[in-house]
């Protein structure tokens, strides 16, 4: 029976949560570790954590007496790993996978160029006897720093395959992280680890091992945390064979008349016994064997039109001629044993790529492919197109996404700083900010001038309200202002070397908005001139979400992702507001003699 290697691929279906009703997942530890119902952390406070009774939330407070690691009582081989997790200022921890491969937990706010100790670097490993100096060797930075302000909840992905040994325990293939994602972007791919990192349980390497959390460097908490185990046992073609007919096809029907190409057995879904990559016909049947019974999701990598079909049962149907990337999905639950399997694939469009593949999970299974080498392309042969940053502040328009919804009108601009941002030309809204070296990925606007014509950023990006940026009061804020409102985009200045400043009409007077950015600072400010004879002022709607919570510091913390932070140069009155379960956060525009404006920073 031939069966396949794995994709690295996250498998949603297999990573459940685990409690944290109590401690009852962990071996027993000091009583540094605490389950609490809410954690929380002011930004400018050093390795501080304040915390509400309840359940749900693993929390750490070392002090000089209790400071114990936390060890899971289960052991796990490869797993999958997502947790989300607060950071205080300045505070210290890490995730070790099998109790020795760990990944940093750490303060990183805003710092250019991360290394191996900053948050989502996977730690060096540690060996005296290379020589003073020279101990440390094998860590791996971030490919970028993604990590938030201290405080703000966070989300960290982990994909982790334990290394493997002989029957006589010799050591094949080293552990490696398929991918780590913290906060929403790729921070590693496919790193291989000679060893344990420094600090592990043991040195030694196994098959198995414990989740181990740091608990004597700083306090942390965490919450929401779930894991995927994978040791079921991959699917299995029992006997495959094969039929492929040469020519035009319109249909997924079997061909009338029908003179084989050729025909034979093979080990799996392979593109070697075609001889061509255009005009045939392919049709595939044998015995798939399955060991582990339950749901399995297949998806097709197919050029062309294409069938799957499992005990009679059409799982996948793509009779349009589409792209391999389109992805065609089906799902079936199967009992253990042997089941009747057929796959169909058409082709007659020389500019579509060649592309024959079958990929599945399982439970306890990542992805894994059912075709062999070749058989789909190795990439889109699509450059990667960039925009990079540059000495001085830049505009470029496009369209964009904003909570998922595609949008036109977008200005980004981009900043010397590295934080960038996008403005929506059409409601004078503030979107979505950014930090990165670059401003974003334009490949789908310079290439190819594909439908989407986006600029994607490359990093976590903080997504804003698209409210109307101003309001007569906050008991009747409309969600939009328009031309027949007397609100109009008039355009934009920038002066050399300085951000744009965005000019629109309003029905109060003449609007200016312009970002006033240094590292790890982000002012947005607006400056009314009222139209003459105008006494009441207007409000500006700030932020809006789920949850927005006054600090003692003065700021406003919005979902947990984010702070507002009032300009201590004028006056801060916000009011928030709570309808149908949303909270506005608003202020109303002052300031001295004719002008009025509204100031506050974003952290994140």
């Amino acid at each position: 029976m031939i069966s396949v290697s794995a994709s690295g691929q996250w498998n949603e279906t297999s990573v459940l949560p685990v409690s944290l009703q109590n401690l009852d997942f962990f071996k027993p530890a000091s009583s540094n570790w605490k389950i609490e119902g809410k954690a929380s952390a002011l930004r400018e406070i050093s390795h501080k954590i304040e915390t509400l009774p309840g359940t749900g939330v693993l929390v750490n407070r070392p002090d000089a007496a209790n400071k114990d690691n936390l060890q899971s009582k289960s052991e796990y081989g490869d797993l999958d790993l997502e947790v989300e997790f607060m950071l205080p200022k300045g505070t210290n921890s890490g995730i070790y996978l099998m109790g020795r491969y760990e990944v940093q937990l750490f303060d990183s706010w805003g710092k250019e160029n991360p290394n191996f100790g900053d948050c989502g670097g996977i730690y060096e490993r540690w060996d005296p006897a290379r020589g003073k100096g020279k101990e440390g060797f094998d860590g791996f930075a971030p490919m970028s720093n993604e990590c938030k302000a201290p405080g703000l909840w966070q989300n960290l992905q982990i994909s982790f395959e334990a290394p493997r040994f002989d029957a006589s325990g010799k050591k094949i293939r080293n552990a490696r992280f398929n991918s780590v994602w913290l906060n929403g972007i790729k921070i590693h791919n496919q790193l291989e680890l000679s060893g344990p990192t420094r600090g592990p349980i043991q040195y030694d390497e196994k098959a198995t091992g414990p989740i181990l959390i740091q608990g004597d460097h700083g306090p942390i908490a965490f919450r929401n945390l779930k894991i995927g185990e994978y040791n079921g046992k991959p699917l299995a073609f029992k006997s495959l064979n094969y039929h492929v007919v040469a020519g035009e096809f319109a249909s997924l029907s079997w061909p009338p008349d029908t003179v084989f190409h050729s025909a034979g057995a093979c080990p799996m879904l392979i593109s070697g016994i075609l001889n061509t990559d255009d005009d045939y016909y392919i049709q595939y049947n044998g015995t798939l064997d399955v060991s582990t019974a339950g749901n399995y999701t297949f998806t097709a990598l197919i050029s062309g039109m294409g069938a799957l079909i499992i005990d009679g049962d059409s799982l996948i149907k793509a009779y349009q001629s589409g792209y391999y990337w389109d992805r065609p999905k089906g799902s079936k639950v199967l009992s253990a044993g042997e089941h009747r399997f057929k796959m169909i694939n058409a082709k007659s469009d020389p500019d579509k790529k060649f592309a024959l593949g079958l990929t599945y999970i399982g439970p306890g299974i990542r992805e894994k492919s059912l075709h062999g080498e070749g058989s789909i392309p190795t990439g889109t042969g699509t450059p990667t197109l960039s925009l990079n940053k540059e000495a001085s502040p830049f505009v470029q328009r496009s369209f964009y996404l904003h909570n998922g919804i595609r949008k036109a009108y977008g200005i980004n601009v981009a900043d010397p700083s590295g934080q960038h941002f996008t403005l929506n030309a059409n409601t004078g809204r503030l979107n979505r900010v950014w930090r990165s070296d670059v401003l974003g990925d334009v490949t789908s606007m310079w290439v190819d001038r594909g439908s989407n014509q986006l600029l994607v950023p490359k990093a976590a990006t903080l997504q804003l309200t698209d409210k109307a940026v101003l309001g007569q009061s906050t008991e009747n804020y409309g969600d939009t202002l328009t031309e027949k409102d007397g609100f109009k985009y008039l355009g934009y200045q920038q002066k050399s070397g300085q951000q744009p400043v965005f000019n629109y009409k309003t029905p109060w007077g003449e609007l200016d908005m312009q970002a006033i950015l240094a590292t790890r600072s982000f002012v947005w400010e607006g400056t009314l001139k009222p139209i003459a004879g105008t006494k009441s002022k207007p409000y500006h709607l700030v932020a809006e979400g789920k949850r927005i919570e006054l600090l003692d510091d003065g700021s406003y913390l919005v979902d947990e992702q984010y702070y507002v932070v009032p300009d201590k140069s004028q006056e801060f009155m916000g009011k928030i507001t709570d309808s149908a379960g949303i909270q506005k956060l608003f202020i109303q525009l002052s300031g001295p003699g004719s002008e009025a404006r509204f100031r506050y920073g974003l952290v994140w």
